[in-house]
């Protein structure tokens, strides 16, 4: 396991991970009375973040990105002085959300950059898989 990978997983654990007793360890952190209000709004929004699929629609290099959810039909401008580096318009990005006054980029994420162009994407099928006659992917 390098680096990443145990980035990965341990937001995985922290964030997505369903405890027996309820919640993921994040939002039992979050509910605990004895943080203090600047610790608890830290936490709540880090237990929320959740896990989405978004494609880059504007890049503003060292200050934001403008995405667009492939699940689903929202735009949303996310701070991000670090990803906006790197990402270019029309990327696939594998990320979490994490909301405030201005929504940010949180924890490790993943990125393709397979569908550079609307063409591109449109002629791909996006990362919707092809179905046979017979219901498989291909």
């Amino acid at each position: 396991m390098d680096d990443a990978d145990i980035q990965i997983f341990a937001t995985w654990f922290h964030n997505d991970r369903a405890l027996t007793v309820g919640g993921t360890p994040a939002e039992r952190y979050a509910a605990r009375p004895d943080l203090p209000d600047a610790e608890r709004d830290a936490a709540e929004r880090i237990a929320s973040a959740r896990l989405g699929l978004y494609r880059v629609l504007v890049v503003e290099p060292g200050r934001s990105l403008t995405l667009e959810e492939l699940l689903g039909s929202r735009r949303i401008e996310v701070r991000s002085p670090h990803v906006s580096r790197e990402a270019i318009r029309w990327d696939i990005l594998l990320a979490r959300l994490m909301d405030g006054d201005r929504p940010s980029l949180w924890g490790r994420r993943g990125s393709s950059s397979r569908a550079r162009s609307p063409s591109c994407a449109r002629s791909s099928g996006g990362l919707r898989a092809r179905r046979t006659a017979s219901g498989r992917s291909r």
